[in-house]
């Protein structure tokens, strides 16, 4: 199945510059680029610049852009260049706007938080010999395209991207598989400092292990190397999930539940006909987690659902928050039930005295019962955020704890 949204064209690797010359040489043609954006990340601090605030950014550069005919190029440098040939200048003006708040939100910024230096936009009718100017250190070493590395071996195992065909395979395997078996159900616990506290369950996120399933209907592919495609996959498996647990609501709602949604499942047809069937007592009982890139790629539509969620009972969680970007979100609550930040014990030792400070800061400010380390892997993970005043806790240590023998890994 081909996704109906008009993607913006990729370019990445050391070809980039290439690229972008000869679309800058077609600009006066009339399916040349209008508008250059250009995101200038190699002048963040890069300590704080991690391969997840990179696919982040480049996710919400797609999902803003779309439609728009444009072109996003990749440099090494980390910096990203978009054209866009289908829009006019005011939309440009509010991308670039969103783009701007998307490094605020994500990534920590160099001293004096100047995000109007980090994104601008141009008109390359009138700006264009100016917009090359500014590319030159990305396109003076691109006369010719480099040469790329030789293939792997035949009998090297190789994992490749999912493309359209082998999504409309893995679909029609959706249509008939049963889902339930690759449903997981991982516990979230409030757990206070001190030798004898017993962890006290909050909920259970359920989810699906979605490389478990390519590995029944698809083996040897990965599903996360096209994001776009993987999306238009999730929103198909939000609705199976939630049918599943349906099928046995009252086994299913014992205790609460949290499930992971995009924006575009919560506004399907086939979400407002399943959350029908549910009552108002059981829908306090189903926290709904929303990723904070929906929030930032499309506001609109994030308000929308949240005004939606909330009015008809539903709590709310913020995922995808990360040590550097929570206090950001912690800082403009926009009425979560709780958030969500990654535990991750690499960039601890990246922490400095100010970091901890500003996150001990962000979790008073919200409130420690609405703030949920997740990914947490060993113990190390618990008592860091007991350091940084958070209780609530997720992640294979809290399974280990509740269940020693336990030998399926969430």
């Amino acid at each position: 199945m081909q996704s109906s949204v008009n993607r913006p064209q990729l370019f990445e690797g050391r070809d980039s510059g290439f690229h972008l010359t000869q679309a800058l040489q077609d600009r006066t043609a009339p399916s040349g680029g209008k508008y250059a954006i250009y995101l200038s990340l190699s002048s963040l601090d890069q300590k704080n610049l991690h391969g997840y605030h990179l696919s982040t950014i480049k996710y919400a550069i797609e999902t803003i852009c779309q439609n728009l005919g444009a072109k996003l190029f990749l440099f090494e440098n980390t910096d990203m260049i978009v054209l866009c040939s289908d829009t006019e200048a005011t939309a440009i003006e509010n991308i670039t706007h969103r783009l701007r708040g998307l490094f605020t939100g994500m990534i920590t910024l160099l001293q004096g938080n100047k995000t109007d230096s980090l994104c601008n936009w141009y008109d390359l009718i009138t700006q264009g010999d100016q917009f090359e100017e500014v590319c030159r250190p990305l396109t003076e070493n691109s006369g010719t395209i480099t040469a790329h590395a030789a293939p792997p071996s035949t009998s090297q195992k190789t994992i490749e991207p999912i493309n359209a065909d082998m999504l409309a395979k893995l679909e029609r395997g959706l249509a008939t598989i049963d889902v339930s078996s690759f449903i997981r159900r991982q516990p979230i616990c409030k757990i206070l400092p001190g030798i004898d506290t017993h962890p006290k369950h909050l909920a259970n996120e359920i989810y699906v292990r979605v490389n478990d399933l390519r590995d029944t209907i698809l083996p040897e592919v990965d599903l996360m190397a096209n994001r776009w495609l993987f999306r238009h996959l999730t929103a198909q498996l939000d609705q199976r999930v939630l049918a599943t647990i349906l099928e046995n609501i009252q086994a299913n709602l014992r205790t609460p539940i949290s499930l992971n949604m995009n924006i575009k499942s919560v506004m399907s047809h086939e979400f407002t006909q399943l959350v029908r069937l549910l009552s108002p007592s059981q829908r306090e009982k189903i926290i709904i987690e929303i990723h904070c890139v929906d929030l930032i790629s499309d506001p609109g539509a994030f308000q929308f659902a949240h005004a939606y969620l909330s009015n008809i009972g539903f709590e709310l969680a913020l995922d995808g928050t990360d040590i550097f970007s929570f206090p950001e979100f912690a800082r403009h609550d926009v009425g979560f039930h709780y958030v969500k930040f990654g535990w991750d014990e690499a960039l601890e030792g990246e922490l400095t005295l100010s970091d901890l400070q500003r996150l001990d800061k962000a979790v008073r400010q919200l409130g420690s019962e609405k703030v949920i380390l997740c990914h947490c892997g060993t113990a190390r993970a618990m008592e860091f955020g007991h350091q940084v005043g958070v209780y609530n806790f997720q992640g294979r240590h809290i399974d280990e704890l509740l269940n020693p023998s336990l030998r399926r890994q969430n």
